[in-house]
């Protein structure tokens, strides 16, 4: 068996939701099959040590608390915890019962959950898998970049939101500061324009003033011969990066307004990860054309 880890095996049992969005048979033993189906087919484990045997006889086999025998108690253990990380995380929740009980081997799936099920970007869970795959996405990101963030997902995986959420902002800002400085050689043409992106990036509280001056780059790079797959989306993204920063200056600095959440924030981390590449795109773009 691979060395098999919560993060791992997270990105499994996300797909393995996607198969529990309808059906009645939402058992915790369902899921984990499916799961560990899912992982037998990657590779991941050894056939050998499941054998034809469902989770509920593994489980019957196998003591959890003396960890014997060995590789299966630790499978059992890593599918175990990822279960319980998406319960924590309220993608699931137990089912409700009559009389105000809860029945713990059954579960429901939450709205967060059909998202968070839907999607297909790297899980902000997976801390470590995240940041190889934006590295992976963006070449020779910046470091100021990544650091912000790290400290998102550190701070999103220990729960503390308006932390996070403050950090994906100043991930936000950075990446649109570096497209800034771009713009201000692509334009030099144009020296009214040059000249109202520096003082964009020189002034105070100019976020604004920056979007419209990247909107209208844009606009007039699609007329220059920009190709579709370089604009393509850049509005949307643009927009998710602005909003990200409206939430760092406004909200997650008035924590009294409550409005930072954490289906906030998962999503602000999952529109990040497409924003930041199509920057990159716009940037190299720019770097080598002038409107």
């Amino acid at each position: 068996m691979a060395d098999l880890d919560r993060a791992t095996v997270l990105h499994f049992m996300r797909d393995a939701l996607r198969d529990f969005l309808n059906p009645s048979d939402r058992l915790y033993k369902n899921i984990l099959n499916n799961a560990l189906e899912r992982l037998l087919a990657a590779n991941l484990v050894d056939p050998a040590i499941v054998g034809n045997h469902d989770v509920d006889r593994l489980l019957s086999t196998c003591n959890l608390e003396t960890g014997k025998p060995p590789e299966l108690a630790a499978l059992l253990t890593v599918l175990t915890d990822a279960y319980s990380s998406i319960l924590s995380h309220g993608y699931i929740i137990p089912r409700p019962m009559a009389g105000g009980t809860l029945d713990f081997s059954r579960f429901v799936v939450t709205p967060m959950g059909r998202q968070w099920a839907a999607s297909s970007y790297p899980i902000p869970e997976d801390q470590l898998g995240y940041l190889k795959a934006l590295r992976g996405s963006v070449q020779h990101l910046d470091p100021t970049i990544e650091q912000y963030v790290r400290e998102a997902l550190i701070t999103y995986g220990r729960g503390t939101f308006f932390a996070s959420a403050v950090m994906v902002g100043a991930a936000s800002e950075t990446t649109i500061y570096l497209l800034m400085h771009i713009l201000s050689n692509a334009v030099k043409s144009d020296a009214q324009l040059a000249n109202a992106i520096r003082n964009a990036i020189a002034g105070e509280h100019r976020i604004t003033q920056m979007f419209k001056l990247t909107a209208e780059c844009i606009k007039r790079a699609k007329k220059a011969g920009m190709p579709y797959s370089v604009h393509e989306g850049a509005d949307q993204h643009l927009l998710s990066l602005q909003e990200d920063i409206r939430v760092q200056r406004n909200d997650a600095v008035h924590p009294a307004a409550g409005q930072v959440t954490q289906e906030g924030v998962h999503l602000a981390l999952a529109a990040f990860f497409p924003a930041c590449k199509k920057i990159y795109d716009l940037m190299d773009w720019f770097k080598n054309n002038t409107i």
